[in-house]
């Protein structure tokens, strides 16, 4: 019987095509990309995640590594999935859209002082922010994302 494989969250896969492309398929849940790994393995994926995927334009048998991650945003918990080549360039790094991830970087920001000034608050501590605790406390989150992407995901995410 086949094994599929699991995406526990926050944990990294290492994988393996065996074929360089998916075989898009229709299941309960809609529509979802077949993967075949070395290891005879399966996985199924939904469509934006294959295009990750596909856009590493991974060679059968060619590392990989492929996580869901759990994130909160707006009080929301979200599923971010992040996919990575592991043989990369050490100096080569993917660009997500800087604007996009300043703009989560602050979002979360924001949610680390409110919750910093409840706590604080909840001990009868009086605590302000400023405009420039935010850009501090972004440009840290934003920065340590930029140290993440080249060292945790092989270089790429």
């Amino acid at each position: 019987m086949t094994q599929i494989v699991e995406f526990p969250p926050n944990i990294p896969q290492e994988l393996k095509l065996k074929f360089a492309d998916g075989k898009p398929i229709t299941t309960k849940r809609g529509p979802r990309v077949l993967f075949t790994l070395t290891d005879d393995r399966v996985m199924f994926v939904d469509p934006p995640v294959a295009d990750k995927i596909q856009a590493l334009k991974l060679a059968p048998g060619e590392k990989f590594r492929m996580m869901q991650s759990e994130v909160e945003r707006d009080g929301k918990k979200l599923v971010e999935w992040r996919v990575a080549r592991l043989n990369a360039k050490p100096n080569v790094v993917a660009i997500r859209d800087p604007k996009s991830e300043w703009l989560r970087c602050a979002e979360e920001a924001i949610d680390v002082l409110v919750e910093v000034r409840e706590k604080a608050a909840a001990k009868e501590l009086p605590v302000q922010f400023t405009g420039e605790d935010l850009r501090q406390v972004a440009a840290t989150l934003y920065i340590g994302r930029g140290q993440d992407r080249r060292y945790s995901m092989g270089g790429v995410r």
